[in-house]
Order: structure tokens, then sequence, then C-alpha cells
């Protein structure tokens, strides 16, 4: 079960038999409706596998499925390729079977190399249909902040000074760390009220090794209108943890 927005990472593995040479003509597809993956990086991850005793060359992708809408959404994966298949050239003798010119001395593989006898045959691999369960998430103890960020989060907020005149502007530095859907975490909402001017952040995105992973970085800039201002209020951030089944 996953939530609409929750990004679920996944590897795609392609196998191909080292009997035969394979060319591909396509990136891995992703059909089926009510789910969406991004795009994949065109040159793959490489290895070889045994697999009931025969050699097979594996082709190897990390990426993510989202669902967008809650239902059970039967998906598959497919991607097309082409096999060069040794042909047999097979010729009849105009002197009939049997004698000095049975056509049998052109099935001999020195003549498939030199008359060049493959073919190129396209395939398309298909993997095993399977349902991705997207369920809606609890709307009873929803934050009011809450923006649609799924994952694991933390919250960590510096400002550039603590000591300032009035009208002096502070940077404030919101950093959220952890794993998740990143498009839909938002800088948190600096509370109004008429101690402060506020000024819209800007929004820099830091991955580690991956589009979820890494640490979003909001930059917001606040100026203290009254002397009687002590402190700089505390802001809050919410997220949905897909593990704990709960918001936090």
């Amino acid at each position: 079960d996953h939530y609409p927005g929750e990004i679920v990472p996944i590897k795609i593995k392609a196998y191909f038999s080292q009997r035969y040479r394979a060319d591909i003509n396509s990136l891995p597809i992703l059909r089926g409706d009510g789910v969406v993956m991004p795009p994949l990086r065109e040159k793959p991850l490489q290895s070889q596998e045994m697999v009931n005793g025969m050699p097979y060359h594996v082709l190897s992708w990390d990426t993510t499925l989202s669902g967008i809408k809650a239902g059970k959404h039967p998906i598959s994966l497919s991607m097309e390729a082409s096999l060069l298949i040794p042909q047999k050239r097979r010729q009849m003798s105009p002197f009939g079977g049997g004698g000095l010119f049975d056509d049998s001395i052109f099935n001999d593989p020195f003549f498939d190399s030199v008359l060049g006898g493959a073919q190129r045959k396209p395939i398309e691999v298909t993997s095993p249909e399977a349902v991705f369960n997207v369920i809606p998430l609890p709307s009873s103890d929803q934050p009011k902040n809450f923006t649609g960020a799924i994952g694991d989060f933390t919250l960590k907020v510096t400002a550039s000074h603590q000591a300032v005149d009035v009208g002096e502007p502070i940077k404030l530095t919101v950093e959220i760390l952890g794993s998740g859907n990143f498009d839909r975490v938002e800088a948190p909402l600096f509370p109004e009220g008429p101690d402060w001017k506020t000024y819209s952040p800007t929004a820099n995105f830091t991955s580690q090794g991956n589009s979820y992973t890494g640490v979003k970085v909001f930059d917001q800039a606040i100026v203290a209108k009254s002397s009687a201002v002590q402190e700089i209020p505390s802001l809050s951030f919410s997220f949905f943890d897909p593990v704990k089944k709960t918001y936090i």
C-alpha cells in the first residue's frame, strides 16, 4: 500500500541470454494508469547473472514509482530490443540429396560466418503485471500546514544574526533534510504579525545520490519592525510518515 505522491524506490532489471547478441531499441516504459515513473538514465548498469544454470547479460536501472490517485493500478514494464540470431543458409542441390553436392555443406558454421548468416529479430521484453495499490491519506488529523510531503524529514532553522538594529535584515535559513517527495516540500510559513516584515523565500535542493534523498534549503529575509521584538518566532513543518502511518 502506498499513498498519493509517495516516492517508492524500485529496481528494473532486464535479462538477455548470452547465447545471442542483443541491441536495445528503447528504454523500459511503464504501462498503466494512475502511476508515474521519472525518465530513466540512458545508460544502465551492466552485469552478468546465472539463472537456472544459464548465463545472462543484465541491464539495471534504479528509479522510482509514484501513485497519483487512489485505487488499485495494474502496471507492467516493457522495452524493445533486437536479437541477432545466426541463420542457417539452406540451399537445394541441383543433383538431389545424398550425393557429392548434398546441401549439408551449406549448413557448415564456416559458411554462415562468410555469408553473413544472421537474422535481426525484433522482440518486446515485458515484465509480469503487478498491482500498485494507492490508498488515500488520512484526513482526520491532517495538520493545516501539510503540503503533501511524504517521507522521513527533519527541520533545522538558523538565523544569520541574533542581535540587530530595527530595520536591519536577518537571513533565515530553513533546512529540511531526509528522504521523500521533495517536490511537495514547501517552505514553512513565517507567522504573520505586526512585528515583522518578510520576503519570499528562495529554494535550493541538493541530492544525496538520488532525487528523493537530500536537503532542501530555503533562504528568507526577515526584518524586525520594533525594538520590542525579543525573539524570532518558531517555524513548523508537517509531513506524513508512510512507515509509522501518521503525520509528524
